[in-house]
């Protein structure tokens, strides 16, 4: 089922790291932005279900043709862009990640670069191959094992639920001390992870490679709901944790070593192992269907063959030039990928306006265009994914700001 694909897409190193920011930065007064998130999430992978279904195109060949060639190529350049930092970001992860786990249990000091190639290595050798299925089962059993184990962690902890309750209420938190992301990155890199215009456009690719139509609207739509359920209830249970372990001892996470102690309190060194297995689990299962996505965008906006299909070998050692440039330079990993998920709520309002002239038009929808009532729920939602992308952008300056200046 497409849902499922989206579920490990999407929780996977980047939410991780996005929520723990959160709740080590600002406790839990920002669930309120995840349950939003998800609500709206799953109305918006309903509907762009609901487009392809009824018109049998997927969104960005349906932008190009029907409102500007222009408006699509300018979305997919951005987001191709987008998932390459996104890429690097998550290399940076995973290697840190490994390096500081050999680190605990070993004298011996490898190079970052080559645990960087280690770790390409098998991303690479299914790109060669062409199969990921047991790959990604895998993988998904083993973030699915840490996902649990933040779910317990949260009934071990047992946080107030006063403190709880809170977190539901808007507010927009301007300073963490100690944080290398300004409060607007972070609440902007929250909702580019889980409002994510990547997710919805792979989400009307996998629509239309089902096969689906109106007859299946109410499985899509039990599909769609499955999606937001589950990345609400893991997110969720990441922000919390990371709140009642990390926050009140001033932990920001800014880098690798920060995070990984999260569920050392119920499970004393353990949990740093688990930490280490589900972070580098999560960073693959991310991984592939980042890299994936680039030629899934160019598809759909180009209408032909997948063009990393039957990959070339520059593609290749490109994608490990690319991979080690990053550590060799020593980026911040977790201040890239914030900042790259707050590139996606930037263009968010890109995908919803899209998507809502699309939905409305006559000539494109016929009889089934979207009534004057789901007009007012897209109004909020573009209000939304544009109040967003201007947070997004107040982050991105100040925290670029802070780097050159």
């Amino acid at each position: 089922m497409p849902g499922i694909f989206l579920i490990g897409y999407n929780i996977g190193t980047g939410s991780i790291t996005a929520m723990s920011k959160a709740g080590a930065s600002f406790g839990t007064s920002l669930l309120w932005t995840i349950l939003l998130s998800c609500i709206i999430t799953f109305y918006l992978l309903d509907r762009f279900s609901f487009y392809t279904i009824v018109t049998g195109e997927t969104f960005i060949n349906g932008i190009k043709k029907h409102i500007h060639p222009s408006v699509s190529w300018f979305l997919t350049a951005a987001l191709v862009i987008i998932i390459l930092a996104a890429i690097l970001g998550l290399m940076g992860i995973l290697s840190d990640t490994v390096y500081e786990g050999m680190a605990m249990f070993s004298s011996a000091e490898i190079p970052r670069i080559m645990i960087t190639i280690v770790l390409g290595m098998p991303v690479i050798g299914i790109l060669i191959s062409g199969t990921n299925k047991t790959f990604e089962n895998i993988m998904a059993i083993i973030v699915g094992i840490m996902g649990l184990a933040f779910i317990i962690a949260v009934i071990y902890l047992h946080p107030s639920f006063s403190s709880l309750a809170k977190g539901f209420i808007p507010s927009i938190p301007r300073e963490a001390g100690g944080s290398d992301n300004s409060g607007f990155a972070v609440i902007a890199g929250m909702t580019g992870t889980t409002v994510s215009s990547v997710v919805f456009i792979i989400r009307s690719l996998l629509v239309k490679e089902a096969g689906w139509t109106l007859r299946d609207m109410k499985s899509q739509r039990i599909d769609a709901a499955n999606s937001a359920f589950f990345m609400f209830l893991i997110s969720a249970a990441v922000m919390i944790v990371a709140a009642e372990t990390l926050f009140s001892e001033g932990i920001r996470v800014n880098n690798v070593p920060e995070l990984l102690p999260i569920l050392e309190p119920i499970a004393g060194r353990f949990a740093v192992v688990l930490m280490i297995i589900g972070i580098a689990a999560a960073g693959l299962s991310s991984l592939l269907p980042n890299i994936l996505a680039m030629p899934w965008i160019v598809k759909d906006y180009r209408g032909n063959e997948n063009p990393l299909k039957k990959p070339k070998n520059w593609i290749i050692f490109a994608f490990v030039l690319y991979c080690t440039l990053g550590t060799a330079f020593g980026i911040k990993p977790i201040f890239l990928m914030l900042l790259s998920q707050a590139c996606l709520a930037v263009l968010l309002p890109v995908t919803t306006i899209s998507m809502a002239v699309l939905l409305h038009s006559r000539n494109v929808m016929g009889d089934h265009r979207l009534k004057w009532v789901e007009t007012i729920i897209w109004l909020v939602i573009i209000a939304y994914s544009i109040l967003m992308s201007g947070l997004g952008m107040k982050g991105l300056i100040l925290d670029l700001q802070n780097i050159f200046i």
